[in-house]
């Protein structure tokens, strides 16, 4: 069976390409590239989430806003919304 969870993500303020990340209590840092919205996650566990940034239409606060959907170097797939 595949399991579906949810943890709390947080981004840290971007700064010169990137900045700091906490993925369920795991720390580490992302590079975002502006110029193709690559958004790379490396985690100090040794995971790293390879992802793309997206605009979207967030219709629970009811304004534009941006996604990244991504695959870490385990197969397990990413997604969230910037709140």
């Amino acid at each position: 069976n595949d399991m579906v969870y949810s943890v709390h993500s947080k981004l840290g303020k971007y700064e010169n390409g990137g900045g700091t990340a906490t993925i369920g209590g795991e720390k580490g840092n992302y590079t975002y590239n502006e110029s193709d919205g690559s958004l790379v996650i490396s985690l100090d566990n040794g995971t790293t989430i390879n992802a793309k940034v997206l605009p979207c239409w967030d219709f629970e606060n009811w304004k534009a806003s941006m996604v990244f959907t991504g695959i870490d170097n385990n197969g397990i797939t990413h997604w969230g919304k910037f709140c």
